[in-house]
């Protein structure tokens, strides 16, 4: 671990006025374009701040394109790509809720208004019913299966949308209908659904990392395009991760979390299903807590599921020295079946004797059919149970197309990476029902997004001829936490502040920004600069600042810290903690 600490700090003018910037939500930068940093000299001293070296030089800073538009707590709110939201938020799973309640609240309730428009517009009588008769008898029957972690967050969703609006109609139990649509939608029969994804790594891939594909095959033009959001989320005593998902939907359809273990899912219909915990909360759990692929095996067998599921997910071997791995778990409401690569299991998936499994070492991959003979045997999707799968456009398009793209590179002496994973999603995701497309870089914590759109006309793009939109949880990985030597303190006083940070990602090059907010007023305190952040490493910055003697307010407040790229205004975290200040 490495140490900065800057002695009794007299804020500079410029720093000031660039945290009072940052704030009030003035922030920006340039264009990371996705490239990686190297090494580069700390930022020198101001003439009014002394620094004690910190060991190897700061990695040089990552310029993006981000502007922050709100903040509430130690969560804000960004826009990316010239208007795509990224809403982060830290803490509890209650606090973060209410963060992404004040920050994002419209979008959730746009989702409701489009969901009851799209329903009149198909014009089957249930538009006046959703709101006062579907979602309440939904949400009753699925409440009992969502753990207290996802119930808490839900409240703390609501109670911030109140903040932000006290008049809006969302309730509890919207949010969980709304979490709970996709497996309600299956169990009643809604065979709408389709989907790929896989991962690769080892010798077919680029440097030897893993990559990872996830397409969401479903209808288009209900109108969440319109609500489509990017969280990054950092759970208090958990792993940060990146959902790309929809406003309101807490679950994770899709994600990537900070240890580089991601999600594909893929429906494959099955009479084996039932009510039960829905997935997308199983995931989230996964990508909040998870180190590993074998931690999903053990969250997926530990609850009661609900309709046919195929799943890969991989991880970039952490808890293995680094060593990639990917796996397929075969899933139904009893059932589950674990597949590792190329495993020797998938010999069983047979018709009438010929095999129809697709076996590639170093890659897994899915689509709607079982490979497990008993699965199978209950199958009603992909020509099941008894019929042969590999004439579906299923099998065809989506296994056998993942297939086809992985060996199209390989056999043409191509490493797999992002660009590729890019075009083979592009190649087998559903045409007219594409409504996301993700790519995963796991081993680095890149992402690259897709989403379906409604033109100004009511034109329908999929998500596979959209572009892929690049989000780095690399850079928001840090998570840093703000303790001053003592809570309660005079005007006039010095406070040593310091400030943790570890990250399970790459180095970086940061500035640490403190100030008091006390009476609706922020006061800058000081800074810390040009730390260093080794790779999946940690450093503390010590900060001693000075409460003015002058300072207008006493009473409760808090001590606000801000972690920066070095010598940018790109917020990588933010930290708070309550202080008392007395006259």
């Amino acid at each position: 671990m490495t140490t900065t600490k800057m002695k009794r700090w007299v804020p500079a003018v410029a720093l000031g006025v660039g945290l009072a910037a940052s704030v009030h939500g003035c922030d920006g930068g340039g264009s990371r374009g996705g490239s990686t940093a190297a090494g580069a000299s700390a930022a020198a001293p101001t003439s009014s701040q002394t620094a004690t070296p910190a060991g190897p030089q700061a990695p040089a800073a990552r310029p993006r394109s981000a502007t922050v538009v709100a903040r509430h707590g130690e969560g804000f709110l960004e826009v990316h790509h010239g208007g795509r939201k990224v809403v982060h938020t830290k803490g509890t799973s209650y606090e973060r809720g209410v963060q992404y309640g004040v920050l994002v609240g419209d979008e959730v309730e746009g989702v409701f208004n489009k969901l009851t428009q799209y329903v009149a517009a198909q014009g089957v009588g249930l538009a006046a019913s959703l709101q006062t008769l579907l979602t309440p008898i939904g949400a009753a029957v699925m409440r009992p299966y969502f753990d207290a972690d996802a119930l808490a967050e839900l409240r703390g969703i609501v109670d911030g949308m109140r903040l932000r609006n006290p008049g809006t109609f969302v309730t509890e139990a919207d949010l969980i209908f709304i979490n709970s649509i996709i497996d309600l939608g299956a169990v009643v029969n809604l065979d709408v659904f389709r989907c790929s994804g896989l991962a690769v790594w080892g010798s077919i891939a680029k440097d030897g990392k893993l990559f990872q594909t996830r397409c969401v095959d479903l209808m288009i033009g209900s109108g969440i395009e319109d609500h489509a959001l990017v969280v990054i989320a950092k759970p208090e005593g958990g792993v940060p991760y990146l959902n790309p998902g929809w406003a309101g939907m807490i679950g994770a359809a899709s994600g990537l979390n900070a240890r580089g273990v991601g999600v594909s899912q893929v429906w494959a219909f099955s009479i084996d299903k039932g009510f039960g915990r829905p997935w997308i909360l199983a995931t989230r759990e996964l990508l909040a807590t998870g180190s590993s692929v074998d931690d999903a095996v053990r969250i997926f067998s530990s609850h009661r599921r609900t309709y046919g599921s195929n799943f890969v997910f991989a991880d970039r071997g952490d808890t293995r020295g680094g060593q990639p791995r990917g796996i397929s778990i075969e899933s139904s409401q009893r059932d589950l079946r674990i597949f590792e690569s190329n495993d020797p299991a998938e010999d069983l998936a047979l018709w009438n004797g010929q095999p129809y499994a697709i076996k590639i070492p170093e890659a897994v991959f899915r689509g709607d059919a079982y490979l497990d003979p008993t699965m199978r045997a209950r199958q009603t999707g992909s020509a099941g149970p008894t019929g042969d799968p590999r004439p579906t456009g299923a099998y065809r398009n989506r296994y056998q197309g993942q297939a086809d793209g992985i060996m199209r590179f390989v056999n043409a002496g191509v490493k797999i990476g992002a660009d590729e994973c890019i075009q083979i999603t592009k190649d087998v995701a559903m045409r007219r029902n594409s409504l996301q497309c993700v790519v995963y870089a796991n081993t680095d914590l890149e992402v690259w997004v897709a989403n379906s759109r409604i033109g100004p006309n009511g034109q329908l793009f999929d998500a596979w001829d959209e572009p892929y939109l690049h989000y780095s949880l690399d850079d928001y990985a840090p998570v840093a936490r703000a303790v001053p030597d003592r809570t309660t303190f005079a005007r006039g006083e010095t406070v040593q502040v310091a400030v943790p940070i570890t990250t399970l990602g790459r180095g970086h090059g940061l500035d640490v920004h403190v100030a008091l907010d006390l009476g609706g007023v922020t006061t800058v305190l000081g800074s810390a600069t040009a730390l260093t952040l080794p790779d999946r490493g940690a450093v503390t910055a010590i900060v001693d600042v000075t409460i003015p003697a002058g300072l207008g307010n006493v009473g409760l407040g808090a001590l606000h810290v801000e972690v920066m790229e070095t010598g940018t205004t790109a917020i990588v975290d933010v930290a708070r903690t309550p202080v008392t200040v007395t006259p």
